[in-house]
């Protein structure tokens, strides 16, 4: 299930949706979502996982602040998953920061769901601008094997590059394993953000919530 309403972005829906149906059809149906619909219909019994595309956070923090993330947590915590491309992994974590100290852009604030217990913080490369591609780049990244758990079973490069335009970086994720958070990918090269104490360059984290997880990401694999 992926979320098509305020605050979700037109081309991260259309996407999410096409990419997700291409690996999980006949299996899953996916299907896009409201707003009106997390907050009123009884969605849970039948998810398995719910979607936050690119877009901008903030257009999900005010249809959804209150009931709406309540259900989301509860749904998460009881083994559902949650999966956040970019304003959706800015929305999932504990403070978005956004181009700080930029007049226009910057955004800066706590979340309420929280899965990732940490500050995502972005753009990790220069240049982002809404509704535009002046931004976007392929972004390099390491890819850890290991974290994904393939055991050696999927023959996929360390190191490739993505889609990006305007993520942000998960700081300090990797001193956080013992919260339940595993560091799936770094970007590589300069970033355009201060790090924490660590220098690590998180780009994807995989966060445990009690009997669910979240699994969210800073570019756009989709």
């Amino acid at each position: 299930m992926s979320s098509k309403g305020i605050g979700a972005g037109a081309e991260s829906v259309r996407h999410a949706l096409s990419t997700l149906r291409l690996i999980l059809s006949p299996n899953y149906a996916v299907i896009p979502i409201t707003e009106t619909s997390l907050l009123k219909e009884p969605w849970e019994p039948s998810c398995a996982a719910i979607v936050f595309p690119g877009g901008r956070d903030l257009g999900y923090a005010r249809a959804l602040n209150g009931h709406g993330n309540e259900r989301i947590k509860t749904f998460v915590r009881n083994g559902g998953a949650y999966i956040g491309f970019c304003a959706g992994a800015y929305y999932a974590s504990q403070r978005c920061e956004f181009e700080v100290g930029h007049p226009e852009l910057e955004v800066i604030g706590s979340r309420e769901l929280g899965f990732f217990p940490g500050t995502f913080r972005g753009g990790a490369f220069k240049g982002f601008s809404y509704n535009s591609e002046r931004g976007a780049m392929a972004a390099p990244l390491y890819v850890d094997d290991v974290a994904w758990g393939d055991g050696g079973h999927v023959d996929f490069p360390n190191r490739l590059t993505c889609y990006y335009n305007g993520g942000g970086v998960f700081i300090d994720a990797d001193k956080m394993r013992d919260q339940g958070v595993e560091v799936l990918a770094e970007y590589e090269g300069i970033l355009n953000v201060p790090l924490g104490d660590s220098e690590c360059q998180a780009a994807a984290v995989y966060c445990q919530v009690e009997s669910g997880a979240a699994i969210l990401f800073g570019p756009h694999p989709e």
